[in-house]
């Protein structure tokens, strides 16, 4: 109709009309791109929104999730800094309190804590990164991932050649598990040590030095950091949301 109309205004050389007509059509043109980029804006708006809350509740249950057994690494560490004392130390206390003896049956454990976040996979593998305004929260984003992956690369060298002392010394140190139910079924390792045996064996002073030396670069270098960078990505989504949790308000 409105080409009908333009051809009619030029035979009848109404150049005016002609104006007018094409000045319509561009309008309208222009009108529908910048409706069409609102809808699409919108869109891309909705989705920031529920990635940006579905990131919040992911980190919060990770950072639940690793609270108990973060908690028992820093406490293994502590054990075997008092441990390292009493063996190599010039007092008399030459006998391990429970949880310093204990420690050195688990020393050799040390896993990958959880650091998965779905929706972060999700964002990465879908190419949707970008759907976040906030540079600051994408940088974040990005630099848990990386540093994630160097982590368990070092985890790797740390755990390569760990030395069991519990079972290279068993004269030393005997080892049993006992299952107590509190909220859930959790393993107790119960633990003897022979403190003053294990200060005249040179051997096995070398190693649990080493063995020291690898949980600490364990925990300094691969729990810990983890934890701090999911604390500061919870802290940027809180903002993100304008959350104030009752803790911090107090």
């Amino acid at each position: 109709m409105l080409l009908r109309r333009i051809t009619k205004h030029v035979k009848d050389q109404n150049w005016f009309a002609v104006a007018l007509d094409f000045f319509i059509v561009v309008f309208g043109v222009f009108v529908g791109l910048q409706v069409q980029q609102w809808a699409v804006e919108q869109d891309t708006r909705q989705r920031e929104d529920i990635y940006i809350e579905r990131l919040h509740g992911e980190t919060i249950l990770l950072i639940e999730q690793r609270k108990s057994n973060l908690e028992s690494r820093i406490t293994n560490k502590d054990a075997l800094l008092s441990a390292h004392h009493k063996l190599f130390g010039d007092d008399n206390i030459f006998e391990f309190a429970p949880e310093e003896c204990r420690t050195l049956g688990v020393i050799t454990f040390m896993s990958d804590l959880t650091t998965d976040i779905p929706v972060l996979t999700e964002l990465l593998s879908a190419g949707e990164l970008n759907v976040i305004r906030s540079t600051e929260l994408r940088t974040s984003l990005v630099q848990l991932v990386q540093f994630t992956a160097r982590t368990k690369d070092a985890l790797d060298g740390i755990n390569r050649g760990t030395i069991n002392l519990q079972q290279k010394y068993p004269e030393f140190i005997s080892v049993k598990m006992d299952l107590e139910v509190l909220n859930n079924s959790e393993y107790i390792l119960q633990a003897e040590c022979k403190t003053q045996d294990m200060r005249k064996n040179v051997a096995f002073l070398n190693d649990f030095v080493e063995g020291h030396l690898r949980y600490g670069a364990y925990v300094e270098g691969v729990v810990l950091p983890i934890s701090a960078r999911l604390n500061e990505l919870h802290a940027l989504l809180d903002s993100e949301l304008s959350i104030t949790h009752e803790e911090e308000a107090k």
